[in-house]
């Protein structure tokens, strides 16, 4: 969209037009801008000096999306497709949103076009195809239904504002002197450097101007004036024999944006400037702010001489965030009414409150209604802009004290009922107002109501002249309220506490009032109220002459905790006015108003913060003070911060007699930055998830880490100022952008690219031959089919291929033992998904034709060059780490065994390049009859996995699983089960120098949980069987959170039957360190001669019931069977397939899990099976696997 208004620029800070021959000349004071500019009859004739400014800049282009320090980037509007280019309009965030670069376009005409190929904006004209050339073929871009347009910069791919070093355009046909020129603007709407013209004599020619900055000044704006006419039927150009000089443009060449910091600045992402206006003709005014849940911006105030002169109304408006007034309010934003007929006589709009229900209360005052001058005037409008008919039948209420009038300020309490409050001749005056519109008789009930007290209406006399400023509706009932009084010694700020009756509170300051006093004639205008049920009072000291600020306790006295006296000034070196006050969520109060200081216009906007213990915030300005002058006078009436913390500001500009809304950054931002998988712009990948992980800071705290990418995934990251994040990703390009926020509501964004052109799955164990049965089982949960190639790496550094398609919503078993090539050996293998379909990879390796026993195991996305493993034993157990390479070149792997009780044992092996290798515990007598954790590490990315054996018979029983890269603060384990034929252990490795305080939580069928708390020490690791736990655990199915306050890894192992003297199977599985809505598994049989039995356990560890939905998929070719099932909340459900889904006989399968009504559960599958006559002989366990 457009925006809604593009400001006519004043009296700035101005540059000067120059000429070439004054072209880069400064002041001695200041570093001279760089400026190139060069023009030609062809693209040839620029292109040296296009090049100079690229160098000027420095760096290199850095493309689309992502975030970096350094390089810039480039426009040149040539991949815009057809259904942004013309005659279709191209979306003014085209080139943040749809090709992230971090530029934003405004203009106040009708929109932007791209010229589609090869018209040439043949569309407006048909002589302006033979009219203009391009610089890089073939498009070019223009402003519609205008010539002037502004470019506002921000983090690519996000609504951060930013600014740029320098930008340059190219420009077609410029044939007059003057007109096309380009136009900087800092962070403080002031203008920069010089206003660059150009001129040339060759008609169709091309022309280039670029600026760059050198000296700290940053571009915040560029304003863009082409030529004299817009691209019409009617603009005619000169060299076409017309009265216009019709101009175009190609590229765009900035530099890289960066966040914009100052919290005083400007927020260019606000109507390019940061400045929105409403101009009717005659005097508008803003008194009001009210921020909507959805970030819309509702102003209130008035227009002077709508009706006629002498006349005055009502006027309400609303923005959207970005600064274009919203045409969903009233068709064009904004609203004029009155309180008598056809906008006669005088109402002014001072005060608005927003109701739950999105419609929106304004107050003020109207000297309708009869009786005398003024009266209190209330309004209600539906979110669409409409007078509310349901309050009082045309939406306005008059309220008559029998005096002179005025309504100031405006509040909806708990109950929906209206309170407002401002003066009646010389007292203060508060009415409430029922939701109907009608004034409660249960406020100030008196026996027999007067004409100017009673029945809804509360006149309280403090002395001389006293008046209310501001109103709060306490959730107590309670009403505050804040304006200014005579205490026998001169004016004094006032509070008043009144009860839900309108009577004033005892306890409350001394009957109900407190006054504060600071220096000469004081006033309050502003309130807030923290959530402690302490006040902060804004206002006005010594007849206009400083800011003063007070702080309240709850008991109204003031709080010396604020500033030592609980109260403080602010001198701007003018004569200041404090109009608004508003409270951050930090405790910090932001103050606004106007000075005259400055030395320039009248009255200058000022802006302030103090801490929370009331001292001027130097984070926030040089002081805890800012004076912006921007041009003309502003006399700011409000202010309110948004959920951003973002700082709006609303009064009047004398340009024009306007009504003037301007947002400001506000913070400081935090800072944010991605450090792994890479600090570089963009990257690649082959894992369905990214891991990625960064850091953040904040004065007042980073509140959450948040991550999004453009192919619609998103989430939130682990931690804050250390944070880390699984990050979704889709097949070709993804933008990511993480955002960190503060206490405050501020945000920063750091943002990189990552590539996807396949995903690969690696399986490090695997053996085939007369003694192992290999299977590799893949399952395709897309409904897109999946091109795949399987690559074997066998120990002698050779590779077999394997291709073939996967169909959608499929899974596939791969008898390895019946492949050429690798029918008898150890081999590891490659899965990719060719296309980037994401797959789920399982491996399962039965033994001896009996099948007498076996292990599964999951495939990891991606090589790493750390693993980590918490469980091993060598001596009851035979443990091997089993390592692959993939690389073309040689890895060197550190084995270091964490040996429970003992000295750390370390092993260095080089890995060949595409093989694979075993290190056994067997073989190191430091090992033998202990028990240890595992780290692996490695001079370049490789796989690596364990497997435990043990028995009488070779592999007797076992389990076998990948290790996990790193080590995490929370480990969810869904399978567990204990009792007469199960041994359940929880095995939990700290590869830290200090030890690890874990709180273990298990989770039984029945709901209820048992908590324990454990220690683990530095360099070991610690082992619990669950069974002995507690008598609660000794016979249960149960899953098993670990939590613990520095990262570790956690296994979960189950043996069977009975002891260890009698157990002959075992399996394991890493616990996962996230929940999700969307889970996979590979693995699944029913049935056929091994009788094999699946269970598919779901463990929901929250508060709420979670619906899932199980799709299984078939091996057969026949369609998946869908099933729906119940999980109640901090409890787990166990799916046998076997009996609960019958229509699966004697299959293989795979299984998606996902959650219907959003809560995350964790997934694992148990599958067993009989050899012989020996029930559960065989059995293996996986965690599910997420899928994007």
């Amino acid at each position: 969209m457009t925006a809604s208004r593009l400001r006519v620029l004043g009296r700035v800070t101005h540059g000067i037009a120059l000429g070439a021959a004054l072209l880069g000349m400064a002041s001695a004071a200041e570093a001279a801008p760089v400026v190139r500019r060069a023009n030609g009859a062809a693209a040839s004739d620029i292109q040296a000096t296009v090049e100079q400014f690229r160098t000027d800049l420095g760096g290199a282009n850095n493309g689309v999306g992502g975030s970096t320090t350094n390089g810039r980037r480039e426009i040149n509007w040539d991949a815009v497709p057809a259904g942004a280019s013309s005659p279709n309009p191209l979306a003014t965030d085209f080139f943040n949103v749809n090709s992230p670069r971090g530029a934003v376009f405004f203009t106040n005409g009708d929109g932007f076009q791209v010229s589609g190929t090869p018209d040439r904006f043949g569309n407006f004209n048909p002589t302006y195809p033979g009219q203009f050339t391009t610089f890089s073929p073939q498009k070019l871009f223009a402003p519609t239904g205008s010539f002037i347009m502004d470019v506002t910069f921000r983090i690519p791919g996000t609504s951060v504002p930013a600014t740029v070093s320098g930008f340059g355009v190219v420009f077609t046909d410029v044939d007059v002197f003057g007109p096309t020129k380009v136009e900087y603007f800092d962070e403080r709407g002031q203008r920069i450097g010089p206003v660059v013209d150009t001129t040339t004599a060759f008609v169709g020619a091309m022309s280039f101007v670029g600026v760059s900055f050198n000296a700290g000044e940053r571009v915040a704006r560029v304003r863009i004036t082409s030529g004299d006419a817009s691209v019409s039927a009617g603009a005619n150009d000169i060299s076409n024999g017309g009265l216009s000089d019709v101009v175009v443009m190609d590229d765009f060449i900035y530099g890289e944006p960066q966040q914009m910091t100052g919290a005083t600045n400007l927020d260019t992402s606000f109507n390019a400037d940061g400045q929105a206006e409403v101009s009717q003709g005659f005097v508008e005014q803003g008194e009001a702010i009210a921020i909507q849940p959805d970030g819309k911006i509702v102003v209130v105030g008035f227009s002077d001489g709508l009706g006629g002169a002498g006349e005055a109304d009502f006027l309400v408006v609303r923005y959207n965030p970005d600064g274009s007034r919203d045409a969903s309010f009233s068709g064009d934003g904004r609203i004029n009414f009155s309180f008598g007929p056809d906008l006669t006589g005088i109402d002014r709009g001072s005060a608005v409150a927003l109701q739950p229900d999105g419609k929106i209360v304004v107050a003020g005052t109207t000297d309708a209604g009869g009786g005398n001058i003024n009266h209190f005037a209330v309004a209600r409008l539906l979110p669409n802009g409409e007078l509310d008919p349901s309050f009082d039948g045309d939406g306005r209420v008059t309220i008559d004290f029998n005096f002179d009038d005025i309504g100031n300020a405006v509040a909806i309490q708990p109950d929906g009922k209206i309170v407002v409050a401002g003066q009646s001749a010389a007292d203060t005056a508060v009415a409430r107002l029922l939701t109907n519109g009608s004034l409660d008789p249960d406020f100030n009930p008196v026996a027999v109501p007067t004409l100017e007290n009673g029945d809804g209406r509360l006149r309280i006399d403090l002395g001389n002249t006293d008046f209310a400023q501001a109103i709060i509706a306490a959730p107590d009932g309670s009403l505050l309220v804040a304006g200014r009084a005579d205490n026998g010694g001169g004016d004094d700020m006032v509070v008043l506490k009144l009860d839900t009756f309108g009577t004033r509170v005892g306890g409350f300051g001394s009957n109900g009032a407190t006054y504060i006093n600071f220096s000469g004639a004081d006033r309050a205008d502003s309130l807030a109220l923290l959530p402690d049920g302490r006040l902060a009072v804004g206002g006005t000291s010594a007849a206009g002459t400083d800011f003063a600020v007070a702080r309240l306790a709850a008991n109204g006295a003031l709080d010396s905790t604020f500033n030592g006296t609980g109260r403080v000034t602010l001198n701007f070196g003018g004569s200041d006015v404090l109009t608004g006050l508003a409270l951050q969520p930090d405790g910090r109060l932001v103050l606004a108003g106007f000075t005259s200081a400055g030395g320039g216009t009248p009255q200058n906007i000022a802006i302030a913060r103090l801490t929370t213990t009331g001292l001027a915030d130097t984070t926030f300005a040089a002081g805890g003070r800012d004076m912006l002058d921007l041009g003309f006078s502003e006399i700011i009436r409000n202010v309110a911060l948004q959920s951003n913390g973002r700082i709006v500001l609303t009064g009047k500009t004398t340009n024009n007699e306007d009504m003037y809304t301007v947002r400001l950054i506000g913070g400081p931002p935090p800072s944010v930055s991605i450090v792994s998988p890479t600090t570089a712009i963009s990257t690649t990948a082959t894992s369905t998830f990214l891991a990625l992980a960064g850091t953040a800071a904040d004065a007042a705290g980073v509140t959450r880490v948040t991550w999004t990418t453009d192919r619609g995934f998103s989430g939130t990251a682990t931690g804050t100022t250390a944070w880390s994040a699984d990050v979704a990703l889709a097949a070709g390009t993804n933008r990511v952008t993480v955002t960190a926020t503060n206490a405050n509501g501020v945000i920063s964004a750091d943002a990189f690219v990552v590539t996807v052109s396949e995903f690969a799955y690696f399986l490090s164990e695997g053996a085939t031959g007369s003694f192992f049965d290999l299977d590799i089982l893949i399952a395709n949960p897309t409904t897109t089919e999946a091109n795949v190639a399987i690559s074997y790496l066998k120990p002698d550094g050779t590779t077999v291929p394997q291709t073939f398609t996967l169909a959608a919503q499929s899974r596939r078993t791969v008898k390895v033992d019946q492949v050429v090539g690798v029918e008898n050996t150890a081999v590891s293998a490659v899965v990719r998904s060719t296309n980037a379909v994401p797959l789920v990879v399982e491996r399962t390796m039965f033994w001896d034709s009996t099948y007498y026993g076996g292990h599964t195991g999951n495939a990891v996305d991606a090589p790493a060059t750390q693993w980590l493993f918490a469980e091993g034993n060598q001596g009851f157990f035979d443990t091997y780490v089993l390592l692959a390479n993939a690389n073309a070149t040689e890895a060197t792997a550190t084995v270091t065994f964490l040996v429970e009780g003992g000295a750390n044992v370390v092993q260095v092996v080089p890995v060949p390049p595409t093989t694979r290798l075993n290190v056994y515990a067997g073989i190191i007598p430091q090992l033998i009859g202990k028990s240890f954790s595992i780290v692996v590490t490695s001079t370049q990315p490789i796989i690596a996995e364990r497997a435990m054996y043990f028995g009488t018979r070779l592999f007797e029983g076992g389990h076998e699983s990948a290790g996990v890269p790193a080590a995490s603060t929370r480990w969810f384990h869904a399978e567990g089960a204990t009792g007469s034929y199960f041994d359940l252990y929880l095995l939990v490795g700290n590869p830290n120098p200090t030890v690890a305080n874990l709180t273990v939580t298990f989770l039984k069928d029945d709901g209820t949980t048992l908590v324990r708390s454990k220690q683990v020490p530095a360099n070991s690791r610690f082992t619990m069987h669950v069974d002995g736990e507690d008598p609660s655990l000794a016979n249960t199915a149960v899953s098993t959170t670990v939590v613990s306050d520095i990262p570790v890894v956690s296994e979960r192992a189950m043996y069977w039957p009975g002891d260890s003297s009698t157990w002959f199977e075992a399996h394991n599985s890493f616990g996962v360190t996230t929940t999700s809505t969307k889970w996979a598994l590979a693995e699944g049989r029913v049935g056929q001669l091994q009788e094999f039995e699946t269970f598919v356990l779901i463990a929901n560890p929250s508060t709420s019931l979670a619906t899932v939905r199980a799709t299984f998929l078939r091996a057969n070719g026949q369609p998946p069977v869908t099933k729906t099932w119940d999980v109640l909340p901090t409890s787990r459900f166990n799916i046998w397939v076997n009996a609960m889904v019958p229509e699966l006989v004697n299959e293989e399968f795979g299984v998606l899990i996902e959650v219907l009504n959003g809560v995350d559960v964790a997934v694992e599958r148990a599958l067993y099976w009989k050899s012989g006559d020996v029930e559960f002989a065989g059995g293996t366990n996986a965690t599910a696997v997420r899928v994007p």
